[in-house]
């Protein structure tokens, strides 16, 4: 899997590192495995948000 810094799935669905998930947490990373992300939050090993990446999306790559 390849770590990602911001996913923009649509205009209103926008994950990024650092942002408050109402309810959830913090997102500490975002990880990529083509056609799925999965999104953790600080102190949650289980992703909290698992979206299907569509062909207009943008994936702001986490460099190495």
């Amino acid at each position: 899997m390849k770590q990602a810094r911001k996913i923009t799935v649509t205009e209103s669905v926008v994950y990024e590192v650092g942002q408050t998930i109402e309810g959830q947490g913090v997102v500490e990373r975002i990880s990529i495995s083509y056609p799925i992300a999965l999104v953790y939050v600080k102190k949650n090993a289980v992703a909290v948000v698992e979206v299907f990446l569509q062909a207009s999306s943008v994936i702001e790559w986490l460099e190495a």
